[in-house]
């Protein structure tokens, strides 16, 4: 997370980034492991604080938003992590705070019955446990060829690995010519079912087109579910960052979103103009223009530069007077979107014994951080697995917050998934946390709004109770004792 101090107001501001396309994995020539991917951010972020530092008076004029620092948007879990020796590889970079990550064309991808089985099955061993389950989301990669061994494969990485969205590759896989055939129909449904993105690898406008015309198909199969919708997106935005079509015809459609690894250069101006005339102008775009753009660095085959001119290029004057957009438009297409198209992990074993919810609220910040501690204790111990750590967001992802978040829980012993709702109201110094059955997280939206999220009828439904420091191992562990 990143601090920006705005020109204008003197307000300073709390930017969450999330890189949307990397790339973790083995190939021939190239590896990509998770200490990789944060020293990659980690090189950017050295570079653009640094840069900042050396701007004379008169290029700072270019800038509406100053950096300030950075820092970790989540230090209430971080802070007792320092036992883990991975971590020191896990805490650097955190000008990007999490990625969502799928397997590179790896060395496993056809060693298996099925294309991209062990690939799958490391990314969720990577993403789904401490400490990289803190920053990254994992997506599965499959072969549409493989019919319906992908299709079962890719069931199975949602429900029981716990992935998060399905990476697509037409190139790779040498699928291209058959976008439009039932093989990938079927796949990007099912995503539609289980109501994770699908992310599509597109070089060419041609494909890009093809994409959007995958998007109506899929729609139209899926309309007896009004609740599911495709949300599909064009990786590289079909690198036609200059083409008008691209904005009128294929990020126009409600079900399309544009993801801009390897904007670089003079076509990121003329990418943001084209995007705010254009589809500023669409009627059914849900929120504004900037509601389709998803910010990605598709690391690492392509390097630090493009990420690098592509965040900067937001902090400018131009950008405002391009667009019209502030802070707000920033936050959207830098982490706001992606965070509204990735569901909660799937859950599927109901805990059978124990349907209540247990509740604390602690109006100290010790008694907060010493409840915490005891959390991730437990997680290092492995007496609780941590699969994801998920922020809510504003409407549109306008806002990101970093004291609403769900952890989402696995009790090693009595394999129940939990889940943990923190709510930190610093003003005020009330820290409620509630630990909630898995099936009741259906129907939870990622929007952090009293009116809309069911979260928040949880406080109307259950009366807080203070717990001593005695009691909280029996409240993190309620599941594996009721089940002794």
């Amino acid at each position: 997370m990143i601090l920006l101090k705005d020109k204008e107001s003197d307000k300073v501001y709390k930017l969450y980034i999330i890189d949307a396309h990397h790339h973790v994995g083995k190939e021939k020539n190239i590896e990509n492991k998770p200490s990789d991917v944060y020293r990659f951010f980690d090189r950017i972020e050295n570079y653009i604080l640094s840069k900042f530092e050396k701007l004379s008076s008169r290029e700072l004029e270019r800038y509406r938003f100053i950096p300030i620092k950075v820092e970790p948007s989540i230090s209430y879990l971080t802070t007792f992590l320092e036992d883990i020796p991975s971590w020191r590889e896990s805490n650097i970079g955190w000008l990007v705070d999490k990625s969502v990550v799928f397997p590179l064309n790896d060395i496993y991808a056809y060693t298996t019955d099925v294309a991209f089985e062990k690939s799958n099955r490391i990314i969720s061993s990577i993403t789904t446990k401490l400490p990289d389950s803190l920053r990254l989301y994992g997506f599965a990669r499959v072969d549409p060829k493989d019919g319906l061994k992908a299709a079962k494969e890719f069931q199975k990485s949602i429900s029981e690995l716990k992935l998060r969205g399905l990476k697509l590759h037409p190139i790779s896989q040498m699928f291209i010519d058959r976008l439009l055939g039932e093989e990938v129909i079927s796949l990007t449904c099912e995503a539609t079912k289980f109501n994770v993105p699908v992310i599509i690898d597109a070089r060419f406008i041609a494909t890009a087109r093809r994409i959007k015309e995958l998007a109506i198909i899929t729609s139209e199969k899926v309309t007896h579910n009004k609740d599911s919708q495709p949300k599909i997106i064009i990786a590289h935005c079909g690198r036609s960052f200059g083409n008008p079509e691209l904005f009128s015809d294929i990020l126009s459609n409600k079900f399309v979103y544009g993801e801009t690894s390897t904007l670089s250069g003079s076509d990121i101006p003329i990418f943001y103009e084209l995007a705010s005339e254009i589809l500023g102008n669409v009627k059914n775009i849900e929120d504004s223009w900037s509601s389709k753009i998803i910010f990605g660095t598709d690391s690492p085959l392509m390097g630090e530069i493009q990420a690098i001119e592509h965040l900067m290029f937001l902090f400018t004057y131009d950008f405002y007077s391009i667009t019209g957009g502030g802070f707000f438009e920033i936050q959207q297409i830098l982490a706001g979107n992606i965070l509204r198209l990735i569901p909660y992990p799937v859950f599927l074993s109901p805990s059978e014994n124990d349907k209540k919810v247990h509740a604390i609220e602690f109006t100290s910040i010790r008694d907060f951080e010493n409840f915490m501690k005891a959390i991730m204790m437990s997680a290092m111990k492995g007496e609780i697995n941590i699969i994801s750590v998920d922020n809510l967001i504003g409407p549109y992802g306008s806002i990101v917050y970093d004291n609403k978040i769900i952890l989402s829980l696995f009790y090693q012993k009595s394999k129940v998934e939990r889940v943990l709702f923190i709510d930190i109201d610093e003003s005020e110094s009330i820290y409620r946390i509630f630990l909630i059955p898995s099936e009741m997280l259906e129907g939870v939206t990622r929007v952090a709004d009293y009116t809309e999220n069911k979260l928040y009828r949880i406080y109307e439904e259950y009366i807080l109770s203070e717990v001593n420091y005695s009691n909280i191992k029996e409240f993190l562990m309620v599941n594996d004792k009721i089940n002794e």
